[in-house]
């Protein structure tokens, strides 16, 4: 199963061995939270155009969006980033929106991996990646695109 450029999935047929292909429409929605316009373009990209794309610069801009309605089915969130972390969205996830803590992915480039490190962001970041909730960057665009792809079709 992939999502592909024009929006829509390719995912098996039943029995067949071939494959079929479903529609992503605006209605579905991603929410991209991080401080870097260049990481935020490049998964646009990726996305394509046929989702409906909310952005904000840091955690508690997102949180801040959240809190006055917008309700993605999924988010891609950075962990470093001036005004509010992703564990900040994490937390705020957990404790307001517990529905959306399975459809958060974080996106880091390693600088937290080390205990201590960025405010003490190490330890979520090794949470986070035993969970099995974060992708490294640079990120592999067919991940990306299998992560939507399966969040989108309700598949984890």
């Amino acid at each position: 199963m992939s999502l592909l450029s024009d929006g829509t999935i390719d995912s098996p047929c039943d029995g067949g061995g071939g494959t079929e292909s479903v529609e992503i429409s605006r209605q579905h929605s991603i929410l991209l939270v991080d401080d870097e316009e260049v990481i935020i373009k490049a998964l646009r990209r990726i996305i394509g155009r046929r989702v409906s794309v909310d952005t904000a610069a840091s955690g508690d801009e997102a949180i801040q969006k959240m809190e006055d309605g917008i309700d993605p089915d999924y988010i891609f969130c950075d962990i470093t980033m001036p005004n509010g972390t992703g564990r900040d969205v994490y937390e705020y996830l957990r404790a307001n929106k517990p529905e959306l803590v399975d459809r958060i992915k974080f996106v880091s480039g390693g600088a937290t991996n080390t205990k201590g490190e960025r405010g003490g962001l190490g330890d979520f970041y090794n949470e986070m990646k035993r969970m099995g909730k974060l992708v490294e960057k640079p990120f592999d665009i067919q991940e990306i695109r299998l992560l939507i792809a399966n969040a989108l079709l309700g598949v984890e």
